[in-house]
């Protein structure tokens, strides 16, 4: 959805425009668009799977997994959408405080939040197609 928008507004000027483009697309999408079916069951995409890695998520011991999936049940709960956070800017310790703390947030304070965050997530994935390492 948000790459058939962008793609249809297309040329852009600079990589700066076409990051400009996703955010507004983003902002743009009615609250149901913002989080995609896929994101809405739980499934992953290889990218974030990847970024998770890169977090350390995959190598939760027992005790932490059990700790993480019922903080995401309880904000899944709270809110009516999956807990959003740009993995790649955190480790897993950092991952499962902030998840904590931002079930203190209002539903609107974290909605919010929780765009900026698949901004972030965009911004660098953008950057890593264009400007690889």
């Amino acid at each position: 959805m948000i790459s058939a928008a962008v793609w249809s507004q297309r040329p852009y000027s600079s990589g700066a425009a076409l990051e400009a483009a996703i955010n507004d697309v983003i902002e743009a999408l009615p609250e149901s668009g913002k989080a995609s079916k896929r994101l809405r069951s739980g499934a992953l995409s290889p990218e974030s799977r990847e970024e998770q890695r890169h977090a350390g998520m995959d190598r939760l011991d027992a005790s932490e997994a059990s700790r993480v999936a019922r903080l995401n049940a309880a904000y899944s709960a709270r809110f009516g959408f999956p807990f959003v956070l740009c993995a790649r800017e955190n480790d897993r310790a950092s991952v499962v405080e902030q998840l904590r703390e931002r079930l203190r947030n209002t539903r609107a304070q974290e909605r919010a939040r929780a765009v900026e965050e698949v901004k972030k997530i965009a911004r660098l994935r953008l950057r890593g197609l264009v400007l690889p390492e």
